[in-house]
């Protein structure tokens, strides 16, 4: 089931919701967390329910851990138990998602007479096995001591973040469930929660859906074997690049105002990072949750583990190393194929690249030689492009194919043929071009969506990310034309959907 599907528009969110006020109205509040497990078990069945056991399994397994770990007597059990539940959710990871990876591998040295049946992939088994290792990590380190089964049920399998996130910590969460029966969902949390939604489904119908219609042509080309020219393979690379912002924006927004519905603030996943002038502000930006797990499990024990066998001084090698590693396993976690690994270690030598430059700008005195509107141009323009280029790899079909395209974006097979113009006119169009310059614009210095209801904390900490409150002609309020406003962005949406029908969310598949 997918937020923007008629069902759970029309039919399921209603109910949800409907039921969820209903209990609280009735004085039956303390049923909430119960209504609100069961339909989030339900959400997920829906979409695949031979896998909901999986999903149940997995969740009373690792709380069985967790309680074991609660009850080792030294801190070696506690330890012990934790290396067990890691190994356990690593594993159950590798079987689903990687195991077709493996036998690829293992075939392309040479043993192609090894097989293993195809294995159907677990709906967000990435998102909810990585948050129940942060559990089991929390838990051994005494941050946590949950011993509700219903709960911890909640907060693994909370419907409005379980397909793609956030990837959520024990204290940004919990704390909120255990308040669930005695916090009233006041009429203020559905507006700020139903406006972050309506917003989303704009993103993601409107702009996402719109754009892969119109520039996802050319990679089926590609991948069919006809060459692209020039401009036909930047604006693929541009309108992927612009579809999968708007798509994971409008999933986040999605998300974040669902759960706000039912009183429960999520850790902002998201925020504006085309904005960004570095390829490490683009991490701080995009997918921030990911990227904290990812630095705290993966990059600081690998760096600190290089520190300590170099004598305990933090030096290049660690940075690069832990860069590296960590970027390519992100690659591998957005899915099991080398064109993911390799997008993936692109972005680490990105960011090896850049703070390979910072240094040398330093040392060179160049810092701050540029006046600043042009640094910010030039920053986002260089970060935007190395971006798109990126991100071909990630959507093209093989290596082979993506190879071609970034040869053809290079303008090694020349930037301007007798045909250009015919043909991008018969597949994009002035207005297409239109909407990409449109679109440039709004994600380089059109408030977020998250700046715009900062003044009621549509994410946690929002104040960390929002610093500079807006004009006030731009912060939400709840007024008629604010209301107005998100009826505009919602309705546009549901016509769509109702015409055409709902298309995936990308990150739905990771």
């Amino acid at each position: 089931m997918l937020f923007n599907s008629t069902l759970f528009l029309f039919a399921f969110l209603p109910i949800v919701l409907g039921g969820f006020l209903a209990l609280q109205r009735w004085d039956r509040a303390r049923f909430g967390v119960a209504w609100l497990v069961a339909a989030s078990l339900v959400f997920y069945a829906w979409a695949q329910p031979s896998f909901l056991l999986l999903l149940l399994a997995s969740i009373l397994g690792n709380f069985s851990i967790g309680l074991w770990i609660q009850g080792a007597g030294s801190e070696r059990g506690r330890r012990a138990w934790c290396v067990l539940g890691v190994v356990l959710n690593v594993a159950l990871l590798a079987v689903f998602k990687y195991a077709g990876f493996a036998v690829e591998i293992v075939q392309g040295l040479g043993a192609q007479d090894f097989r293993v049946d195809a294995i159907a992939l677990p709906l967000a088994i990435s998102f909810f096995t990585f948050q129940q290792i942060s559990y089991l990590s929390d838990t051994a380190q005494g941050r946590v001591s949950e011993r509700s089964l219903l709960h911890y049920t909640l907060f693994i399998a909370f419907f409005p973040k379980l397909v793609a996130g956030p990837i959520v910590h024990h204290d940004e969460m919990l704390d909120q469930v255990h308040a669930l029966p005695e916090r009233r969902v006041v009429s203020r949390d559905v507006a700020v929660g139903l406006t972050l939604f309506s917003m989303g489904l704009f993103k993601k119908v409107i702009l996402a859906d719109a754009l892969a219609a119109r520039t996802g042509g050319f990679f089926d080309l590609a991948a069919a074997g006809v060459s692209l020219n020039f401009f036909e393979a930047w604006t693929a690379a541009l309108g992927f690049s612009f579809q999968v912002y708007f798509d994971f924006s409008g999933y986040t927004d999605m998300a974040l105002g669902l759960a706000r519905c039912f009183g429960i603030v999520l850790p902002l996943n998201f925020h504006a990072p085309y904005k960004a002038t570095n390829i490490s502000q683009f991490w701080r930006r995009w997918h921030i949750t990911l990227t904290r797990w990812l630095r705290l499990n993966i990059f600081i024990p690998v760096s600190r583990g290089i520190m300590r066998r170099g004598g305990g001084r933090w030096d290049t090698s660690a940075i690069v190393v832990g860069q590296m590693l960590t970027m390519g396993l992100c690659g591998l976690w957005h899915g099991a194929g080398w064109n993911f690994v390799v997008w993936g270690l692109l972005h680490g030598v990105l960011l090896v690249g850049y703070d390979g430059w910072t240094v040398a700008k330093r040392r060179l005195g160049l810092a701050g030689s540029l006046p600043a509107p042009v640094g910010l141009l030039l920053g986002r323009a260089t970060l935007f492009a190395c971006l798109a280029a990126t991100f071909v790899v990630f959507r093209a079909a093989d290596l082979t194919v993506a190879g071609d395209m970034l040869r053809t974006m290079s303008g090694a097979d020349g930037v301007w043929t007798v045909d250009t113009a015919s043909r991008l006119a018969a597949t994009i169009g002035f207005e297409g071009g239109l909407l990409l310059v449109g679109l440039l614009a709004i994600v380089w210095y059109a408030p977020s969506s998250h700046e715009i209801l900062g003044d009621d904390e549509p994410a946690l900490d929002i104040a960390r990310w929002v610093r500079e409150p807006l004009d006030l002609r731009w912060r939400w309020r709840p007024t008629p034309g604010w209301a107005l406003a998100g009826l505009a962005a919602l309705l546009p949406g549901i016509y769509w959907i109702l015409i055409e029908g709902h298309e995936e969310f990308i990150y739905r598949f990771f």
